[in-house]
């Protein structure tokens, strides 16, 4: 599950760089979140937390399932984190981070990278993405895969990447001991101590996607034209921009997963209770 989660993650943190900005001022929040391509995340995150309790340690445990399933639909909804997203969007761009972005949005080139991105964000590509993103990482040039490098390096889309993903590691890790999927010896420390062993599986999982994720990304775009793109992500509206976004956006999932593990927690405990009477 952390390895689909962790690549539909990427895919829309690089596709939010420009289309975040593409909604003028006196747009609705709502197309904010839509012209993000955040609605799609959130729902991919709720369909695979709510997947989830289909896996060994959780399925065969009939109350930790019924109770992990319903704290996702109370909790892991994409209208709940929708909702949660717009009201950090409200005070996420000011005045001189819109103007600029805009400029470059209104131009020919930065609506084609916008059309390119949100393309990308499409679920039908997730099957061939890596694939394809792989043989176009193996071919390319030196030039270019310097070039991507610091796409990469000026989106910040690697540590929010890992943060989420772990985010639902620890979720998911914390309903199986719940379950009882571990032994009376693995306390919370030992649990933490587990959890923290995890961080360098999905760092592998990050760095091995993100090179093809980008390369898929951008592979119409010539080397010139790539130089140009990196250049606006590199100035000080859009580095501003997307940190201020992918905090916003690590705040919002962590926050909606740890009420999720919450709410697992006390379904599970008082089914158990009422079923001791």
């Amino acid at each position: 599950m952390t390895r689909v989660c962790t690549l539909f993650v990427i895919v829309v943190l690089f596709a939010c760089n420009l289309t975040l900005a593409n909604a003028r001022s006196d747009a609705g929040q709502r197309d904010l979140v839509k012209e993000t391509g955040l609605d799609l995340v959130f729902q991919d995150l709720a369909g695979q937390i709510r997947q989830a309790a289909s896996q060994p340690g959780i399925s065969g445990n009939v109350k930790l399932k019924s109770a992990w399933i319903r704290a996702a639909d109370e909790v892991i909804t994409s209208g709940h984190l929708e909702a949660t997203m717009r009201a950090e969007f409200a005070t996420t761009l000011d005045d001189d981070e819109r103007t600029a972005i805009h400029q470059f949005l209104d131009s020919p080139f930065g609506q084609r990278v916008v059309q390119l991105e949100r393309q990308s964000m499409q679920p039908s590509l997730r099957p061939t993405m890596l694939s394809k993103g792989k043989q176009l990482v193996s071919s390319m040039s030196e030039r270019r895969a310097v070039l991507l490098a610091g796409v990469l390096n000026s989106s910040g889309g690697r540590q929010t990447s890992i943060a989420i993903a772990m985010n639902v590691t620890i979720a998911m890790m914390n309903g199986m001991k719940l379950g009882g999927f571990f032994p009376d010896s693995v306390d919370d420390e030992t649990l933490n101590r587990m959890i923290v062993q995890q961080k360098p599986k999905i760092e592998a999982i990050v760095d091995d996607q993100l090179p093809a994720v980008l390369a898929f990304m951008y592979h119409q775009l010539t080397d010139q034209e790539l130089d140009r793109y990196l250049k606006f992500l590199s100035s000080r509206a859009s580095m501003s921009r997307n940190d201020k976004v992918f905090l916003a956006l690590e705040r919002v999932i962590s926050a909606a997963v740890k009420a999720f593990g919450v709410r697992v927690a006390t379904h599970y405990n008082k089914a158990v209770r009422e079923s001791d009477l």
